[in-house]
């Protein structure tokens, strides 16, 4: 099993508390427990990047909530050899966490099992660097929000 991490205020890749079966202690001072809600598939596209880095984000994590995202997919569609795609998170200004695949073969997905903690304000995000013109990019993710009680 690897390591799960979070992200703390100070946008520091930090370690989590795990349970003896490797589910990640959802805990703070502010926060006594946890509710586990809105369970989501959220699927983005990028049809005709531009040539070279393109980025696809998420939705905001809304007031209130922790995004868990479980599983990860991304697709390119092109004619370029060597393409890098990748997925980590996003608060508008610094992107963090990225797991990258490459080379990756045109159109077909690429799927992760994922256990990141997304924080109110912060964005999932995924990247495709090397791309030509009009080449097609594709990112999706499912999880569940926990509202912060």
């Amino acid at each position: 099993m690897g390591a799960i991490h979070g992200v703390d205020t100070n946008k520091t890749l930090i370690p989590l508390l795990v349970d003896a079966t490797g589910k990640a202690i959802v805990t703070s001072p502010a926060m006594n427990s946890i509710i586990i809600n809105s369970v989501i598939s959220k699927e983005f596209s990028k049809l005709n990047c531009a040539a070279g880095t393109n980025w696809l984000e998420g939705d905001i994590v809304p007031a209130n909530k922790i995004l868990r995202v479980t599983y990860v997919s991304l697709k390119y569609i092109g004619t370029v050899a060597g393409i890098t795609i990748g997925f980590g998170i996003y608060d508008g200004v610094t992107r963090l966490g990225y797991t990258f695949t490459s080379p990756v073969v045109s159109g077909v997905n690429y799927g992760y099992l994922a256990d990141l903690y997304i924080d109110t304000g912060w964005y999932p995000t995924s990247v495709v660097t090397g791309a030509t013109l009009n080449d097609d990019f594709y990112f999706r993710y499912n999880g569940y929000y926990i509202s912060k009680v």
